[in-house]
């Protein structure tokens, strides 16, 4: 069906409709894309948050231990006691505590006994190189245990008397203990966080184990993850996370994981005594978008709502213009075909419309007016025309005369004018005549004169006299 563009009605909807939509589609997109922006950042920082949040909750409670294990090592009674003693002040701290697991003396060498008078050999171990080196607390990476085969953290603290290493008390704790925060994470409907560690190693991760001590995030593969061995990160991923752990600051990452899921991960450092972790907050961004997916569906339906709104408002809107115009232009086609009985066009509108049709309306009585003026006037004019007519036959016969007359008078005239010429022809014959008498006239003048002159000269008396006979 093909669109009558030549209408009012038609124009204003091919116009205004098109204008409507696309004022509406870019409000949208705008709205849209800011909010969508808004709610990004939003959840970045949402996610900043509770990264902070458990950061903050893990450092109390390796801070909590710490503490403990600092009042032992303070302990003046502690470092003069003999192994016996020291055994009982750490069964003391033990049974004042569920934070710990074990609580360890370790002599100078490396030998260490724990509160329940078990020897054990710890000069190899990591932790006490590190603080032999350092004089400073330090928070062990998660290992296994060798007493009990469970992952655990170990912290150690040193002994010093006037500035002297002289042992270390060390703190066991279950890293389940520590990390079980991790497994309360909720973000949005399916987030999730875990912990790494400053190698990168995943040491944490509840809601799936089998990532936590086989997974390590600076790398790509993972191979070692039980499952998931022929899967890998992208190198943004990747590269995300060697940052935040090489600048010890928090990183935001938009990447697709191992399962082709577009993800969100906020990484936010947790500064321990002499070592790093970092945990992780994860979500899809399906689910981060979907705030703004849902306001992308309700901005188009608010849209479309107030389009097809505009629609039926220009149509009915066009419509009366149409209607009213319809009106004027039929009117105009009976007076066109020369019907002006009509007394006026009905338009109630005081708008331009009205406006033309008022003027329309006395346009119409100023004809209707002048009409019959011309009518009475063609009247007359028509009478006027009789008499005219009978004027005329009157001239015409006076003319047929005049122009007998003059024909007539044409004839003798034209005889005239051959009398004329043969008068003229004999008047110069005259004239020749007269000019030849003039000429015998003159010389017959002339000599006469000259016999007159030649009488003179003669004597008296040859010329006989007046009245004598010769």
């Amino acid at each position: 069906m093909t669109l009558n563009v030549s209408t009012i009605r038609n124009k204003f909807l091919l116009i205004l409709v098109p204008l409507f939509v696309l004022s509406f589609a870019v409000l949208a997109g705008i709205s849209y894309y800011i909010t969508q922006n808004a709610l990004v950042k939003s959840a970045d920082t949402t996610a900043s948050k509770i990264g902070e949040k458990y950061a903050a909750m893990l450092r109390e409670q390796i801070s909590t231990r710490v503490v403990r294990l600092q009042e032992l090592a303070a302990d003046p009674e502690l470092q003069t006691a003999n192994e016996a003693g020291k055994v009982k002040i750490l069964a003391a701290m033990k049974a004042r505590t569920d934070q710990f697991d074990m609580i360890s003396y370790v002599d100078s060498n490396g030998m260490s006994f724990n509160e329940k008078g078990e020897h054990l050999d710890r000069a190899n171990r990591e932790y006490i190189s590190k603080v032999r080196q350092t004089k400073a607390p330090y928070v062990s990476a998660p290992t296994t245990s060798g007493l009990t085969g469970k992952r655990i953290v170990v912290i150690t603290l040193p002994i010093l008397a006037n500035g002297q290493l002289t042992g270390f008390i060390c703190g066991t704790s279950q890293f389940d203990s520590i990390s079980k925060l991790t497994d309360d994470i909720n973000f949005f409907d399916s987030g999730y966080g875990y912990l790494v560690d400053e190698s990168g190693l995943t040491i944490g991760f509840g809601k799936k184990p089998e990532y936590a001590g086989t997974w390590n995030v600076t790398e790509k593969q993972l191979d070692k993850v039980p499952g998931h061995e022929k899967e890998s990160m992208p190198d943004n991923f990747v590269d995300g996370f060697k940052k935040a752990i090489s600048t010890k600051q928090p990183n935001v990452l938009h990447y697709t994981n191992s399962t082709g899921t577009n993800s969100l991960a906020v990484i936010t450092p947790i500064e321990l005594p002499g070592r790093n972790w970092f945990i992780a907050i994860v979500a899809p961004d399906a689910e981060v978008n979907a705030e703004a997916a849902s306001l992308s569906r309700t901005l188009g339906f608010i849209a479309l709502f107030f389009t097809l709104l505009a629609v039926l408002v220009i149509f009915f809107f066009a419509k009366q213009i149409a209607r009213s115009v319809e009106q004027i232009r039929d009117e105009c086609n009976v007076l066109t075909s020369g019907d002006f009985r009509q007394d006026s066009v009905s338009v109630a509108s005081r708008d331009e419309i009205g406006q033309l049709a008022a003027g329309f309306n006395a346009m119409r009585k100023t004809l209707r007016s002048l009409i019959g003026q011309v009518h009475n006037q063609a009247s007359q004019v028509a009478a006027s025309s009789e008499e005219l007519t009978a004027s005329s036959t009157q001239a015409a016969q006076a003319s047929n005369q005049v122009a007998a007359s003059i024909t007539v008078i044409a004839d003798g005239l034209d005889q005239q004018s051959k009398e004329t010429n043969r008068v003229d022809k004999i008047a110069q014959n005259i004239s020749s005549r007269a000019g030849e008498i003039s000429e015998k006239s003159r010389r017959s003048r002339r000599h006469r004169q000259r016999n007159q002159q030649q009488c003179r000269c003669r004597p008296q008396f040859d010329r006989p006299r007046r009245g004598t006979n010769a």
